[in-house]
């Protein structure tokens, strides 16, 4: 019981997907500027947003289940750098939480 209530978020106040990829972009946009991005990183994080955005076209972070974060991973049989890159992606949906 404790866990459900230390972890329960309110579905009314979960970030949608777009929002959460729109404000990762903003922040590695940033980081290119600073030179801290080569051009091909921040093309790369780029297209896997897209591609994520596509993929769950506006769920919020509590539809993203195992199964269906795990087609997004492997859709198109990627190499492990790209299995990777996704779930770095991945990770600005579940960073979203608490907003």
């Amino acid at each position: 019981m404790e866990f459900a209530r230390a972890n329960y978020r309110d579905p009314a106040k979960e970030r949608r997907l777009p929002e959460a990829i729109s404000d990762h972009g903003t922040s590695r946009k940033r980081e290119h500027e600073q030179d801290q991005l080569s051009i091909s990183q921040f093309s790369r994080i780029g297209r896997d947003s897209k591609l994520l955005q596509n993929h769950f076209s506006g769920a919020s972070e509590v539809e993203l289940t195992v199964p269906r974060l795990v087609g997004f991973l492997e859709h198109g049989q990627p190499g492990l750098n790209t299995y990777n890159n996704r779930r770095g992606i991945v990770s600005i949906a579940r960073a979203s939480k608490g907003v």
